[in-house]
C-alpha cells in the first residue's frame, strides 16, 4: 500500500528548523513515529505538511514533503492556511489512501477531502483530542469532510462518542486507535539507572513535560510542598523547559522546603529518558488537556506508577485509575491526596509497578500501526 499522511497545520514544536533532514531524524514527534511504524510493516509511506519553509527529506522508509502556506501571518494559522503546493504534492505522489491528521483543522481537512475525491482514493481522518470548536463554520467544514471520509480514527472512546453525538458523525465509520509509544522505553535495572542518572530519594517522583500553563507544573509544586513536609526523603525531579520556566524557578527559590526537595533538570535527551523513568517510583502529570499523551505511556512502560489528571486519555491509559491514581485537573487538594498515597504506600506501588508492563504493551507504535494496517486494508478492499 502507498499511504500518504497529511498534517493539518504547521507543527507547533519545531516550526522553524533550517535542517529538515535533522528535523525528521531527531524531532519527528508522534507523526514521524506513526508513519515509520506503518512503513515498517512493508508499506510505502509519505508525510505532507505545511511548514515555514519548503523542502524534502527521507528517513526510515518515510518521504517528507514540506510546503509553506499562502498565509504566513501566524494568528491566521491553525488549519486555515490554504496550501495548493501540499495538495499538488499529494496528487504527484499518487497514494492508495490518504490519512489526514488533526481533523479539528477543519478547513484543511475539507481541502484534503476534495483532493482525495479528485484522486479517487479513500480518506481517513484522525482526531487528536481537540475540543469541539465553538465556531459554526469550522464545524460545518468538519462535517462536510467527515461525510466524504471512508473512516475517522479517534484516540479515545470518549471523544468518539462525543463527536458522534454532537456533530452527527456516523459511528459505523469510526475506529478507536490510540497513538503509541516507542518500545525503546522498557523496564531496566532500577539501581543501575539511579546510579547512572543520579536520581535519589524515597520515593522519587518524576515529571517530563513542557513547563507551560496547560501542563500546570505550578500546581504540582504547590501540592508537592505538603508531600515534602510529611515525607522529607521524597524528591521531585522535573525534566523540561517552557514559557513559564521563570515562574517555576521563582517559586522554588522563594520556598526553602521546595528548593530542598525539587530539582529542575532542564532538557533531557529522549535517548536518555528511559534511564530517568526507570529510576523513578512515580510519574506525575498535571495536564488540563492532552490528545493521547505519549510520555505517560513511556513512563508506565518503564515501571513508573502514574499519578495523572482525570482526562479521557489518562482514564483509558490507566484502565480508569486501576493502574495508577487520577485527580481532577487544577484541584490542588485532590493532587496532594494522591501524591500522599503514592508516597506512603510502597506495597501498592509495587503491585501497580508489577502490572504495568503487561497492561501498557498493547499501546506500542507497532500495535497502533497494525490496527491502522487492518483499517486501511478493509477500506481498500471495499473500494
Amino acid at each position: 500500500m502507498r499511504i500518504a499522511f497529511v498534517l493539518g497545520s504547521t507543527p507547533p514544536r519545531h516550526d522553524r528548523a533550517d535542517d529538515l533532514q535533522d528535523l525528521v531524524e531527531n524531532h519527528g514527534d508522534w507523526l514521524g513515529d506513526e508513519a515509520r511504524a506503518v512503513a515498517a510493516l512493508g508499506h510505502e509511506v509519505s508525510i505532507h505538511l505545511i511548514y515555514s519553509r519548503a523542502g524534502t527529506a527521507s528517513h526510515d522508509g518515510v518521504d517528507w514533503f514540506f510546503h509553506p502556506p499562502l498565509i504566513g501571518f501566524s494568528p491566521l494559522r491553525g488549519g486555515k492556511e490554504y496550501c495548493p503546493a501540499l495538495n499538488a504534492s499529494l496528487r504527484d505522489w499518487a497514494p492508495d489512501l490518504i490519512h489526514y491528521q488533526i481533523i479539528s483543522h477543519a478547513f484543511n481537512y475539507a481541502y484534503c477531502a476534495r483532493t482525495a475525491r479528485t484522486l479517487g482514493v479513500p480518506l481517513v481522518g484522525q482526531h487528536h483530542g481537540d475540543p469541539i470548536s465553538p465556531f459554526f463554520w469550522n464545524n460545518a467544514a468538519l462535517r462536510w469532510a467527515a461525510r466524504r471520509s471512508a473512516a475517522i480514527v479517534f484516540l479515545t472512546r470518549f471523544h468518539r462518542d462525543l463527536y458522534c453525538e454532537r456533530l452527527g458523525i456516523e459511528r459505523g465509520r469510526t475506529a478507536v486507535i490510540p497513538v503509541g509509544y516507542n518500545e525503546y522505553f522498557h523496564r531496566r535495572d532500577r539501581a543501575a539507572c539511579r546510579a547512572k542518572t543520579g536520581l535519589d530519594g524515597d520515593p522519587v517522583f518524576f515529571w517530563a513535560a513542557m513547563l507551560n500553563k496547560r501542563k500546570d507544573p505550578l500546581l504540582l509544586l504547590r501540592a508537592f510542598r505538603a508531600v515534602s513536609e510529611r515525607f522529607p526523603e521524597a524528591r521531585l525531579y522535573m525534566a523540561g523547559s517552557g514559557p513559564i520556566e521563570e515562574e517555576v524557578k521563582h517559586l522554588l527559590a522563594a520556598d526553602v522546603t521546595l528548593s530542598r526537595s525539587v530539582k529542575l533538570l532542564g532538557y533531557v535527551d529522549n535517548r536518555d529518558l528511559p534511564d530517568y523513568l526507570n529510576a523513578a517510583d512515580v510519574y506525575v502529570m498535571a495536564s488540563h488537556w492532552e490528545g493521547f499523551a505519549i510520555s505517560s505511556m513511556e513512563a508506565m512502560a518503564c515501571g513508573a506508577v502514574p499519578v495523572l489528571t482525570r482526562i479521557p486519555c489518562f482514564v483509558e491509559q490507566t484502565d480508569n485509575g486501576k493502574l495508577g491514581l487520577l485527580f481532577e485537573a487544577g484541584d490542588q487538594k485532590d493532587l496532594e491526596e494522591k501524591l500522599m498515597r503514592a508516597a506512603g504506600d510502597r506495597p501498592w506501588r509495587d503491585t501497580v509497578r508489577n502490572a504495568l508492563c503487561a497492561h501498557i504493551a498493547p499501546f506500542t507504535w507497532r500495535a497502533s500501526a497494525q490496527k491502522l494496517e487492518r483499517l486501511y486494508s478493509s477500506l481498500l478492499s471495499g473500494r
